[in-house]
């Protein structure tokens, strides 16, 4: 995973690329468009897409960014 975020204020917008290996011995990727908000070390990411809104959730910690979402088969990611 690649996450590059902007914050203005309590406002943050970028992107993440997610590389996942596919069956055929390569791998496919997939690019999200954020937009979202942080409230101190809480952010909370919304990926607009074809079938509505996904939110990932995740907070600050020190110098990294930790996320929480759920994946195609309903489990949480980090």
């Amino acid at each position: 995973m690649y996450l590059r975020l902007t914050q203005t204020k309590d406002s943050v917008a970028g992107s993440l690329i997610i590389v996942t290996p596919d069956s055929r011995g390569s791998t496919k990727s997939n690019t999200l468009v954020l937009r979202g908000t942080v409230d101190g070390n809480a952010i909370t990411l919304i990926s607009a897409n074809l079938l509505g809104d996904s939110v990932i959730n995740g907070r600050k910690q020190r110098e990294k960014i930790v996320l929480m979402f759920s994946t195609d088969s309903g489990a949480y990611q980090m």
